[in-house]
């Protein structure tokens, strides 16, 4: 369950998580905890932990930094395991360097407060690297004293990312890359043409050679490897010669 802060700003949440159709209840929050909304997530081999998040408007953030650092992020570091700010509004900077916030489709006008665009980012980069804070900016901005949809679909994704799988169960960012050529190749080619030296064209003709047999090339003597003939980069046949042949050898061997 996703739990609330009580106060009027956190509290307009609560109708579009349960409209998403997430598990949610109202608390009190920030006084003890100083964040938004938290929610029990599965760590590491399903260890409970517990995860805070701020919400964040961009004239919230630049008009009371020192506050909000000073007051809500020690809470959040003593009470949460795992903590995360999400800050909505669309900016960008002038050549001067100031900050400035979108008001309509084609306007934007300086936001005043307490640092200009390169300080913003250096302050919420110190969040994340020195605090352990995970800032996500949301370039859209929600009306009538509303939260956007897009903060609304974050909470939602990071909701799922907490409780749908262990932590540890996340594997996305650990992949097997095989670069694809022009050509396309078996998986006995592909090995192949992970040799040293030899390439897509290669590879398919040593394949076919071979019948596709890894131990049948890793038994072949060097002096037939010499006179392996394939393709070159216009397609003539020529033999691969001793020193390929060495190289493929000392490369089976472990050397």
């Amino acid at each position: 369950m996703i739990f609330v802060d009580q106060s009027v700003g956190s509290a307009s949440l609560l109708p579009l998580l349960e409209k998403a159709g997430l598990p949610c209840g109202l608390a009190n929050l920030k006084d003890a905890d100083g964040a938004d909304l938290e929610f029990m997530g599965r760590g590491e081999g399903g260890q409970g932990v517990l995860v805070g998040i701020e919400l964040k408007r961009l004239t919230e953030l630049t008009s009371d930094w020192d506050r909000f650092a000073g007051e809500q992020i020690p809470k959040m570091l003593h009470s949460y395991d795992h903590r995360f700010l999400v800050v909505e509004g669309q900016w960008i900077q002038n050549r001067r360097g100031a900050l400035l916030r979108r008001t309509s489709r084609r306007a934007f006008q300086v936001l005043h407060g307490q640092c200009d665009a390169a300080q913003l980012r250096k302050k919420l980069i110190t969040l994340e690297m020195c605090a352990g804070i995970h800032v996500c900016l949301i370039n859209h901005q929600g009306r009538g004293g509303s939260w956007s949809v897009e903060t609304l679909r974050f909470v939602t994704t990071l909701y799922h990312w907490w409780t749908d799988d262990n932590m540890d169960a996340h594997k996305s960012h650990i992949v097997t890359y095989e670069p694809r050529g022009i050509l396309p190749l078996n998986k006995y080619e592909r090995a192949f043409a992970a040799w040293p030296g030899i390439s897509t064209k290669r590879a398919r003709v040593i394949a076919r050679v071979f019948g596709n047999s890894i131990s049948a090339a890793v038994e072949n003597p060097i002096a037939d490897w010499a006179g392996l003939e394939v393709p070159d980069e216009k397609g003539k046949p020529h033999r691969l010669g001793t020193k390929f042949a060495d190289t493929i050898t000392r490369f089976l061997r472990g050397q």
